[in-house]
């Protein structure tokens, strides 16, 4: 499983923004709530990796919004329109990502309980 989760907590205008963008109400859940959660239903972990969300610079946004609509047959005033919203979207993306990371999880529930064994330590 491939969980998102803030490596630090954003600031609550970002989260706020997010949700209103999105329609949604992102907690900003941390990398403990998700192996509690997991623990809450018996899972093990077996492995665990994390990496931060990348993050970029303003003007490679700009071209990128850019080139989303550069082969639209768009008039001129839809494309900036559509630009220009695309930037703020990304821009809010970003900043979000900044205090983002994201694991990988592999976990597994054991059936039975561990054997005793007799030779180990």
């Amino acid at each position: 499983e491939i969980n998102f989760f803030y490596k630090n907590k954003p600031p609550l205008k970002i989260i706020k923004k997010i949700n209103d963008l999105m329609g949604t109400n992102i907690e900003p859940w941390n990398f403990n709530y998700w192996l509690n959660f997991y623990e809450g239903y018996n899972l093990e972990k077996y492995y665990i990796f994390t990496d931060n969300i990348k993050t970029t610079n303003q003007q490679k946004i700009k071209n990128y919004c850019m080139k989303m609509v550069a082969d639209k047959n768009y008039n001129t005033k839809i494309k900036k329109e559509i630009i220009k919203k695309l930037i703020n979207i990304m821009f809010l993306f970003n900043e979000n990502n900044k205090h983002l990371a994201y694991g990988i999880f592999i976990l597994r529930k054991r059936p039975n309980k561990e054997q005793v064994s007799l030779f180990g330590a």
